[in-house]
């Protein structure tokens, strides 16, 4: 892209002027920028996330695919190995110094002059990747794909209520929504433990996204768990969602968990994290059964956002 020199260090200018550099403040932090095009057009973007990686890609890869994105064409590179403290602790107080070139950020440019060679090397080993059409090196993890003209989704506005661990507060709001819970009559106990996935899923499955059923208006249904950077990992989807152009209207996401009370989170605690099922699960369950108008509330509203999207007059469910 000819941004940076490939021999030699970049001057503090060059590394300030760089696209992107402060370009995200810390409460936009999962958003994905675009630098450009490299000389084999493939188009290069950068992401800031203190997300687990695992989660966020397995996440943004099923998403994707159920929006009809390609999964082929998007590789990941991951530079924290090349960084070091100093860029690590001068990135922090860039991002919150909240002033492009303050103390902070230059203090971060200036540790990467000092690992630059590195950064470099990764570079010229992903460029000798592609062109050689390897799919990985040491460094680097498939991605999502870049969105495949034609192939948009059609049939209505897919819906992912999404919470910490797809366990509770989702599971709950998607039955709800498909119409296997009542939206006015809390359900028991016992109907919360049966229903499919509620307090089941396991740790390994964060970022999995699980099919609930249709909605009253034709939308399918789905759940997802995004662990402790949720709301990160939701910011680098819907940025991502921008940049391969889906329409908007193809898609809504829901976030379950707010609607959750300590107990609800207390339970899931002992149950998925202690192995405490006996204690946890229908512990977790009360906590729903607590906060069910709440989620019924979520449900009423993302029903009628759905509606409203779809152009209806009438939305079902009482939404």
């Amino acid at each position: 892209m000819g941004l940076l020199p490939r021999d030699g260090r970049p001057s503090l200018g060059q590394l300030l002027a760089l696209p992107g550099c402060g370009a995200f403040p810390p409460r936009e932090a999962g958003r994905i920028g675009r630098v450009g095009r490299d000389d084999g057009r493939r188009e290069v973007c950068f992401l800031s996330s203190r997300a687990r990686f695992v989660v966020l890609e397995r996440a943004l890869r099923q998403v994707g695919r159920e929006l009809g994105l390609s999964t082929v064409d998007v590789v990941y590179v991951d530079a924290m190995p090349s960084t070091s403290l100093l860029s690590r602790v001068g990135g922090c107080a860039g991002r919150w110094s909240g002033r492009l070139g303050g103390p902070g950020r230059r203090l971060a440019a200036r540790s990467v002059r000092t690992i630059y060679p590195g950064l470099v090397d990764l570079v010229r080993r992903t460029r000798e990747a592609l062109t050689t059409g390897a799919k990985r090196d040491p460094r680097e993890n498939p991605g999502t794909g870049a969105k495949t003209p034609g192939q948009m989704p059609r049939g209505g506005t897919k819906v992912f209520y999404y919470c910490y661990g797809s366990s509770h507060t989702s599971v709950v709001a998607a039955a709800i929504h498909t119409g296997r819970l009542d939206l006015e009559r809390v359900p028991t106990i016992a109907e919360l433990t049966s229903l499919r996935h509620f307090d089941r899923v396991r740790s390994a499955e964060l970022g999995t996204v699980f099919p609930a059923g249709l909605g009253p208006d034709g939308e399918r249904v789905y759940v997802v768990g995004l662990g402790p950077g949720r709301k990160i990992i939701h910011q680098t989807i819907l940025s991502f969602l921008e940049l391969q152009q889906v329409p908007p209207r193809e898609y809504l996401f829901a976030d379950a968990l707010s609607r959750a009370n300590w107990v609800v989170r207390a339970g899931g605690l002992a149950s998925r994290r202690l192995g405490l099922v006996a204690l946890g699960r229908p512990l977790a369950a009360l906590g729903i059964q607590m906060v069910y108008p709440r989620l019924a509330s979520l449900v009423a509203e993302t029903r009628a956002e759905v509606g409203r999207r779809l152009g209806l007059t009438g939305v079902s469910g009482g939404g």
